[in-house]
Parts: C-alpha cells; sequence; structure tokens
C-alpha cells in the first residue's frame, strides 16, 4: 500500500502544475506583462511562491500529524487509542475544507505582497492594476483548490474506509459530517465562479477590464458568501446536530430529537442547503449585472444573456449540490434504518421515484438544452457583431471610393462641401446606418446622417488622433469604424476633415434578425418537447415495474403468498427481481403448505406423545420426591456422622468428670463414718471432705455443661428462626469440640459483647461445629497449633465470624472446589464431601456469605457474615 503522503504529493505535482498555468496563463493576457520589466517581475514573484509553498508545506504536516500518528499506532501496536482514532477521523473530513480555505488566503495575502512591492519598485504605477492582480490570482487560485481539495477528499476516503471498521461506523458519521456539507458548498460555488467567468470571457464576450472586475466582485463574494453560508447551514443542521450528539454518540448530550425527526432532518437537509446556495448565488449575479449596466453600460442583450447564463449556471449548482448531499448523507440514513424501525416515517413519500427521476433526468435535459440555447444565441451574437463590424468597415471604404469620385469630377480643389455631397448622394440609397463628419479642427461637427446623437467627446479626440480604427457607443448599441478624408486631386493630396460609419450592434434590437432569433427558439421549443417526451416515457418504463413491484411486495409482506407477482419489465434487473420475487413466492408458499401439513402431523403427534410425557411426568415427580428424599437423608446422616464423633468424645469427656465423683464418693463416706464414731479430728476431716465436694461439684458442672452443648448442637428447632446470640453458640461449640484438641494446640477465642442474630440455631451451631473441627483436624499435623475465633460486628447490617489456623494451608485449585459437593481432601473413607457443602448452602440460606482465603503453609481462615439483628426493648439476653 503506497504511504498516505506519498499518495497526496504524487497527487499535488499534477495539481501545482496545473495551478501555475491556471494562474499564471490568464493573468500574463489579461495584465499585459510583456510590457513590464521581466526581471523585477521575476525577482519578486519567485520568493513570494517559494514562501507560499514553505508556508503551505508546514501547515500540511501540521494537518496530517493525528492521521500519522494513528497509522503509526496501528502499525506498530495493531490498535491505537479511542482519542487518536476520533482525531483521525476530524481531521479526514477537515483537511479538505483547510486546503480550500488556505490555499484561498495564500493567493490572496502573497499575491497582494508581490502587487505592492511590484508598486513599490516602479514596475507598475497604478493600485488599481494591483488590485486587479490580486483579484485574478486569487479568484483562479480558488479554482484549482477546490479540486485539489476534491482530489484529496478521496485519497482521505478511501484510507478512511480502510482504516476504520464498521464497529466505529458511529465516530465516522458523526466526526466531521458538517466539513463534508461545507466541501460540497465551497467546492459547487468555486465551479459556478468558474463556469461563470470562463463564459463572459469567451462567450459574451465581456471587455477584459470588466473580467477583472467581475473577479475582483467574484473574491469579496465568496469571502462573504462563505460566511453567510456557514451560518445558514449551522441553523439548518443544528437539530441534526442534537441528534447525533445524543447518539455517539456523546454520552454528555441530552436526546431531544428522536431518530425518526432526525431520518426526516436528512431527508430535507441537501435541498435546504442547495437553496441557500441557489439564494446566495443568485445575489452574486444580481451584484454582477448591475455592476456591468452601471460601471460598464452593458446593453439590454448582453444583460439578458448574462442573466440567463446565471439562471441556467444556478439550477446546474443547485442540482449538483443536492445530489452530493444526498450521497453524503446516504450512510447516515442506512445506519439510521439499520438501527431503528421507523414504521410511520417508512410509508411517508416526500417524492416517488418517478418525479425524483422526471425531476433529475428531466433537469440534466434541460439543462443541457438552456446551454445549447444560450450557446446558439451566443454565436449569433457574436456572428452579428463580426458582421456590423464588417459592414461599418465596408461601409467605410464605399464611402471613401465615394468621395474620392466625387473630388475627381470637380474642377476646383476639393473641400468639405465635395465630401457632404458624396456622403449625401451614397447613404440616401443605404439605410441603417449612422455616419458623423468632423473638420480637421478638433470637434467641427460639419455633417450626419442617421438618428442617433453625436459622439461624445472623448471618441472625437481618438479619431483625431488616429487615422483610421474601431470605435463603439454602448449607450447607443452601435459600432463601427472611423478613418480620416485623405484625397488626391490633380495628384496633390488632400485632407478634409474624419468621418465615422457606424452599425446597431444588436441585430436583434433592430428587428432585421427577428425571424432568425424566433426560428431559433422555435427550435428550442420543440427540442425540449421532444427530449421532455423522451424522459418521461423512459422514467415511466422505469419507475413503473417499480412501483408494481412495491405493490407486490406489500402484498408479500402481509402474508397473501396466493396472488402472483407479474413483471411488466423486459428481462433487465428489474425484471430479473421480478422473476426473483415469484420465486420466492412461489417457494414461500410451498414451504407454508409443507408447514401445515408438518404443523397437522405435529398436533396429531403432540397427541400421541401427551399422554406418554403425563406418565413420564408423573415417574419423574415419583423419583424427584425419592431425589429429595434421599438428599435430606443424606445431610441428615452428615449431620449424625458429626455426631456420632462427638458422642466418643463427649463420653471420654464424661467419663472423667464421672470417674471424679465415683472416686471421691467413697472416701467422703469413710470421712462421714469416722465423723460419727470420734469427735476427735473434726476440723481435719471437715477439710478433707470440702476438698471431696469441690472435686464432685466441678465434675458436675463439667457434666452439665458438655450436655448443655450437645443440648444446644442436637436442638430439633430446624424449621423455626429464632434470634439468639451468636458469641454464646460460638462457646458451646469450642465446648463441643474441645476433645479434639492437642494437648500442644489451642482455641483462641475473641468476641465482642453480644451479637444478635436470628436463624436456626441448630444448623448454624451445625456450621460452626464443621469448621471447627475441619480446622482441629488439620492442626493435628502441626506442631503448636492455634485456632482462632473472632466474632465482631461488621458494620450495621451484617455480623462476622473468622475461624483462622495456622495449618498447611490450601492451593487456588482446592480453594476453588472446596464447595462442591462431594469434593474432599481426605482420604477414601474419611469423608463424604458434604460439610462444606451444607455449610455453604445453610449459610445462604441465612442470608448470609463464606469465604475462604488461604496459602499454602501460611494457613487457612474462612469469612462468615451474618444479617444483624438490632436490639428491641422486650429482647432478653
Amino acid at each position: 500500500m503506497v504511504p498516505l503522503k506519498r499518495q497526496l504529493f504524487l497527487a499535488g505535482i499534477p495539481l501545482t502544475s496545473f495551478e501555475l498555468l491556471a494562474s499564471i496563463w490568464p493573468l500574463w493576457a489579461l495584465l499585459g506583462f510583456e510590457d513590464l520589466n521581466q526581471p523585477l517581475v521575476a525577482v519578486v514573484a519567485i520568493p513570494c511562491y517559494l514562501g507560499a509553498l514553505a508556508v503551505w508545506a508546514g501547515s500540511y504536516n501540521h494537518w496530517l500529524q493525528p492521521i500519522s500518528k494513528l497509522l503509526t499506532q496501528r502499525r506498530n501496536v495493531g490498535k491505537a487509542d479511542e482519542e487518536v482514532i476520533i482525531g483521525a477521523a476530524r481531521m479526514m473530513a477537515r483537511i479538505p475544507v483547510y486546503i480550500i480555505g488556505h490555499r484561498f488566503f495564500l493567493w490572496l495575502f502573497f499575491s497582494l505582497l508581490a502587487g505592492a512591492l511590484w508598486y513599490w519598485l516602479g514596475v507598475v504605477d497604478s493600485w488599481y492594476w494591483v488590485h486587479d492582480f490580486v483579484a485574478v490570482a486569487t479568484m483562479h487560485g480558488y479554482v484549482v483548490a477546490c479540486i485539489r481539495a476534491i482530489v484529496t477528499a478521496m485519497i482521505l476516503r478511501r484510507l478512511r474506509n480502510r482504516t476504520f471498521p464498521g464497529e466505529q461506523l458511529n465516530m465516522r458519521l458523526v466526526e466531521g459530517y458538517q466539513y463534508r456539507f461545507r466541501l460540497v458548498g465551497m467546492s459547487v460555488a468555486g465551479g459556478f465562479v468558474a463556469a461563470f467567468l470562463m463564459f463572459l470571457y469567451f462567450f459574451i464576450p465581456v471587455s477584459q477590464e470588466a473580467y477583472r472586475k467581475i473577479a475582483a466582485l467574484s473574491v469579496f463574494w465568496l469571502l462573504g458568501g462563505t460566511v453567510i453560508r456557514i451560518l445558514i447551514d449551522t441553523k439548518v443542521t443544528q437539530r441534526l446536530d442534537t441528534f447525533l450528539a445524543s447518539e455517539k454518540l456523546i454520552e454528555s448530550a441530552s436526546a431531544t430529537v428522536t431518530p425518526q425527526e432526525a431520518f426526516s432532518l436528512l431527508r430535507f437537509i441537501p435541498a435546504r442547503l442547495a437553496m441557500v446556495q441557489a439564494f446566495v448565488l443568485s445575489a452574486f449575479i444580481a451584484c454582477s449585472v448591475v455592476y456591468l449596466r452601471t460601471v460598464f453600460a452593458a446593453d439590454f442583450d448582453t444583460t439578458l444573456m448574462i442573466t440567463s447564463v446565471g439562471g441556467i449556471l444556478i439550477f446546474g449548482a443547485y442540482m449538483y449540490e443536492n445530489l452530493a448531499h444526498r450521497q453524503k448523507t446516504a450512510t447516515l440514513m442506512t445506519y439510521l434504518t439499520a438501527a431503528y424501525r421507523f414504521s410511520r416515517i417508512a410509508n411517508e413519500r416526500v417524492l416517488s421515484l418517478w418525479k425524483k427521476l422526471i425531476f433529475a433526468v428531466g433537469g440534466v435535459v434541460l439543462f443541457a438544452c438552456l446551454l445549447s440555447f444560450l450557446w446558439a444565441i451566443a454565436q449569433y451574437q457574436n456572428l452579428s457583431s463580426n458582421f456590423v463590424d464588417k459592414q461599418a468597415a465596408l461601409g467605410l471604404k464605399v464611402a471613401n471610393l465615394a468621395i474620392q469620385r466625387e473630388v475627381t469630377r470637380s474642377e476646383t480643389p476639393p473641400t468639405s462641401v465635395h465630401v457632404v455631397k458624396a456622403l449625401s448622394e451614397l447613404y440616401e440609397e443605404r439605410r441603417g446606418a449612422t455616419v458623423y463628419l468632423y473638420s480637421e479642427k478638433p470637434g467641427a461637427y460639419l455633417w450626419q446622417f442617421g438618428k442617433i446623437g453625436a459622439v461624445p467627446w472623448y471618441f472625437t479626440a481618438e479619431m483625431l488622433t488616429e487615422e483610421k480604427g474601431s470605435i463603439r457607443l454602448p449607450q447607443a448599441d452601435i459600432s463601427g469604424h472611423h478613418a480620416h478624408v485623405s484625397v488626391t486631386w490633380q495628384d496633390q493630396p488632400y485632407k478634409l476633415g474624419y468621418f465615422a460609419v457606424l452599425h446597431p450592434e444588436s441585430a436583434l434590437a433592430t428587428g432585421q434578425t427577428g425571424k432568425p432569433f424566433q426560428e431559433l427558439l422555435f427550435f428550442f421549443l420543440i427540442l425540449v418537447v421532444a427530449c421532455g417526451g423522451i424522459v418521461v416515457l423512459v422514467v415511466t418504463q422505469v419507475s413503473q415495474p417499480v412501483a408494481q413491484l412495491q405493490n407486490q411486495a406489500k402484498r408479500l409482506a402481509d402474508g397473501d403468498l396466493n396472488s402472483p407477482v407479474r413483471s411488466a419489465a423486459d428481462t433487465d434487473e428489474i425484471g430479473q427481481l421480478t422473476f426473483a420475487m415469484e420465486e420466492m413466492r412461489q417457494t414461500l408458499a410451498q414451504k407454508l403448505r409443507t408447514s401445515q401439513e408438518q404443523a397437522e402431523a405435529l398436533e396429531t403427534a403432540v397427541a400421541e406423545r401427551t399422554h406418554d410425557l403425563a406418565a413420564k411426568n408423573h415417574e419423574l415427580a415419583k423419583a424427584l420426591d425419592s431425589l429429595t428424599a434421599a438428599r435430606s437423608q443424606l445431610v441428615r446422616s452428615e449431620k449424625l456422622a458429626s455426631i456420632g464423633q462427638l458422642v466418643a468424645g463427649i463420653a471420654h469427656e464424661i467419663n472423667n468428670p464421672v470417674n471424679a465423683l465415683v472416686n471421691t464418693v467413697g472416701p467422703l463416706a469413710e470421712t462421714v463414718d469416722e465423723l460419727a464414731e470420734k469427735a476427735e479430728g473434726v476440723q481435719e476431716l471437715a477439710t478433707d471432705a470440702a476438698a471431696m465436694l469441690g472435686v464432685i461439684h466441678r465434675g458436675a458442672e463439667r457434666t452439665k455443661a458438655i450436655v448443655s452443648a450437645l443440648h444446644g448442637y442436637a436442638r430439633t428447632d430446624e424449621r423455626k428462626a429464632i434470634v439468639f446470640d451468636l458469641n454464646t453458640s460460638l462457646r458451646n461449640t469450642v465446648e463441643l469440640a474441645r476433645h479434639s484438641l492437642r494437648s500442644d494446640s489451642k482455641i483462641e477465642l475473641k468476641q465482642e459483647g453480644i451479637l444478635r442474630i436470628e436463624g436456626r440455631a441448630g444448623q448454624l451451631s451445625q456450621v460452626f461445629l464443621n469448621l471447627v473441627t475441619n480446622a482441629l483436624q488439620v492442626l493435628e499435623q502441626k506442631k503448636d497449633g492455634v485456632l482462632t475465633i473472632s466474632s465482631r460486628k461488621f458494620d450495621a447490617t451484617y455480623v462476622e465470624v473468622i475461624f483462622a489456623d495456622n495449618g498447611s494451608g490450601m492451593t487456588e485449585d482446592v480453594i476453588r472446589k472446596i464447595f462442591d459437593p462431594f469434593f474432599t481432601t481426605k482420604d477414601v473413607g474419611e469423608g463424604t464431601g458434604l460439610g462444606l457443602s451444607i455449610v455453604h448452602n445453610i449459610i445462604e440460606s441465612h442470608g448470609g456469605t463464606i469465604t475462604v482465603n488461604s496459602r499454602p503453609g501460611e494457613g487457612t481462615s474462612f469469612t462468615v457474615l451474618l444479617p444483624h439483628v438490632q436490639p428491641r426493648d422486650n429482647m432478653t439476653d
């Protein structure tokens, strides 16, 4: 793939060459550079041009920086930052508009600088010349800048389509769409001005001075018109901007415009923007016509011709801009129709396809016919002007011959009387011309033939200084030739003054060519009618099958598959589409019939299967009940298994205080007997008896605590939730599990006040005992093992219990599976793998959570969060 800068550079070489040709050649032809001091012209022009190139290169490189940054990130990293993407998309849309504005002001500034330097160096002696030079250079540079912007936009569009994937369509649509509208408007304005000036120069034609003044007017109009257009365009697209901002579209914007309204706006915006352009161009044509009429005294025919040309060009500019804007909005409208369903808007039609084609094709044909008609009128006017000029020149020669003949026949020396007599006899037989005769003295009027007034003084001065030449009186709509009256009498030369032969310039004004003009107009009307008929027939042949196809498609959409899709077209694309739709209808109808048959068969099969499914459902219900009972039995078995483990330890724990009681009762009885036999040593015996009673009391209390804890663990209030103290339940659990402690291990209990929770106390006691038992089993393999049980108020809603041991810990794989049913790390026969699964389910059923944190060699901690119950006034501990 060719790099972007290389593509732009290769495209810029021919564009720059064309720009130089389109600017230098008109300047040379219009401003007479061949008469100036060429070395001084080059000394000023070359540095100015090189300076303009330097400024242009710097600005262009600056514009390309965001795009280069995007391409660099894509090439090096494979993706780009969102900010870089948006900046590059925005600059891709703005660069073409920047090109037009930047080069416009470059030509304006550097041409003004060069003109000022030439004036200062004495190369030119008039600021009017500098004014005309700046106007012509800037105007021609603007036209070429529009071409450069369009070429650059095409290159950047290909790059944009390759760079931005489909998921970034929103950003591609929003970023810089206003600048794409402005590019179209500025390019159409440049093309309009170029066409108008070209027509003025080559086909009207106007004088070079008038061309330069109209070019100057164009420069001011482009500045003012562009500003006006931007303001109006911003107002026209304001609501669309609001929708696009909320769609991006831009998160902080408020969606005050619905997608349906945005879709309607997109349909009308091209025509509205084109209408704004037409009004601005009409204002320019009106100013140009007024300027030519007031300053250069343009005749009625020329004014009418210029106005007609302007109107036709405005019509063409409107069509170009409307179609170009529609092409720019097509992508966005496609996105909206794909993203939203416009059931209401889809049925609304501002213009049907027939009307659109009539306006488009008919407009093109009418535009071409009008141009042809104006071309014919312009050529006819030029031929008439040439004919008038030749007729005046021929009349001048005939008059000279008549004067010489009259002088030759005279016997006296020639005087102005002989000239008047010769001209009178000659033009009494000729009509349609005006002849002026002057003596050798400046302004001494002698004789006139015709109805037109006297020739202005500045023309008589010109006739006096030049022997012969052409003359034109625009205010009188006449032109012709003048010459000195030089005759020979008897081989002696005589000068008898000077005279002019003038003819009407406009043959249409004289009525001499009214019939040819009427014939040309009649031919044009016949051409328009004939072409219009062809356009109507062609458009009808294209739009009618489409309309029929649309109606048939609506019937298909409504479910009517019985009406055939008939084709009224040939085997072109529309006909092929009709045939394809008919095949689709037949296929859909066949599939519908097959579907109905299958539906009937399916209903029969469903009816047959319903009974079987009912029986199967009954069997499944029984199996589900059995499975639920088995699960409950399995849970109870797990609890009984843990109780069985407790019983062995508890029996040992109860046995110790019971043995203390038994062993103490015998000596206590003997002591009592001795007290009964003798009174001596009663104090010593009483002391022994008190010690033995203390042993009995402690054994009894120990037995009571164990029985109380066992009673709390094995309570049967599983179906009823009560409010109880969490710390009390933890202490009972520790008492039950204390028999499993090794002599070198210990349990540390850290509690904060009274922590009330609501739940099934027996289930939660099972949870705590399961966690404590698992921890103690792990600590059997570690010397100086410690199990720390901490309980505290976590926040206003939950209480927290942490079971932390300094055992061997667990790996990440074990932690991920630890709450799964039937997962265990114990040997076969030592565990079912249901303990922690039951713990997890019980805690979740109480609205709590349990998490585990462990690392190999660093111990394990289980954190239980349970809902906290706020104390009430009537609640007791």
